[in-house]
């Protein structure tokens, strides 16, 4: 007999297979679970389930400016709508690439799975991480919502049958997705208990007011909430956001807000001190919107040669007692 629900946990093609997958494991328990979903025969141990996002030049490029206007007027009454800018900022999202490079050129579709596997690894810890897929096509969110309900309700009570702890962490619009299926089961009365919900570079509550139009225009045509609120089954909500990065910020409603790129304010000041085409260009590497937003999952080092400095970050690692479980 094959493995139902192998084709969530380990990345399915298609999402309508992913659902089949649920539905089947409802009526019967397979012969030879897929070891990413083996709640209840490994030692009692924390689950991470980990929501990757999409490719920002996917979200809205396609719309047309006079949806964006239409929407910014709503939203902005009496503020005057610069399509111009607008444009040249979309097009210039499209062009930064926002999720990690591999040496082909192309992403790791499990880019946040894989960071989450070897942070654990590196520190001894026995949390068992898990991928809750999607196709990170942001034009589907309302289907990837509702099998991300399915998902974390699935998770949920196999993470209560075996007694650990469940944490959620999702990035860029992976958060987006997490955080509506939460609310949603919440209304239905089918509130999911999460010991800790991280999230890493969101756009829940952007910051840019062009940004935030644009982000506020996928949403409603998905039905995610404006109104944001600590999910009630949440017990500790952790923020992770870049003032460089500006798909993301602060989160009011999260416990605790982490600020990844502090540091690098003050190479900023001194790279602007010197005032040279080196200099410059190198201000320009460490403002990379693109270089922050992957910098929640990727370590990197910058060469800024006219200061004479070579810092580095090392986000997961630094964070690692807050985002792994006691073991």
């Amino acid at each position: 007999m094959s493995c139902p629900h192998t084709a969530y946990a380990q990345g399915a093609v298609t999402q309508s297979s992913a659902v089949s997958a649920l539905q089947a494991f409802a009526t019967e328990e397979p012969e030879v679970p897929a070891p990413e979903m083996l709640f209840l025969s490994r030692p009692a141990t924390a689950r991470i389930a980990v929501m990757e996002g999409v490719d920002f030049g996917k979200m809205g490029i396609g719309l047309e400016l006079r949806h964006l206007k239409r929407l910014w007027e709503m939203i902005f009454p009496g503020k005057p709508f610069d399509a111009q800018t607008a444009e040249q900022a979309l097009r210039a999202a499209r062009e930064r690439g926002v999720y990690p490079e591999t040496d082909d050129g192309k992403y790791s579709p499990t880019y946040l799975e894989d960071a989450f596997k070897k942070l654990a690894a590196d520190n001894g810890s026995g949390a068992l991480v898990f991928e809750i897929y999607w196709n990170r096509d942001v034009d589907d969110t309302e289907l990837a919502v509702k099998n991300t309900k399915a998902a974390l309700l699935d998770i949920s009570n196999r993470a209560d049958r075996a007694g650990v702890p469940l944490y959620l962490a999702g990035h860029s619009w992976g958060t987006v997705l997490l955080y509506t299926a939460l609310m949603d089961l919440q209304d239905e009365g089918r509130t999911v208990r999460v010991e800790k919900l991280i999230t890493m570079g969101s756009p829940l509550m952007p910051e840019r007011a062009w940004l935030k139009a644009f982000v506020w225009f996928e949403a409603a045509r998905a039905r995610i909430r404006k109104a944001l609120v600590k999910p009630a089954g949440v017990k500790r909500w952790v923020n992770y956001y870049a003032d460089r990065d500006i798909i993301s910020s602060s989160l009011e409603r999260a416990d605790s807000n982490v600020r990844t790129d502090s540091k690098a304010d003050e190479y900023e000041a001194l790279l602007k001190q010197q005032g040279t085409p080196q200099s410059r260009k190198e201000l320009s590497k460490l403002r990379s919107a693109a270089l922050w937003h992957r910098a929640y999952y990727t370590d990197f080092t910058l060469e800024l040669g006219s200061i004479g400095q070579t810092p580095s970050w090392h986000l997961l690692q630094d964070n690692s007692r807050e985002l792994l479980p006691p073991f």
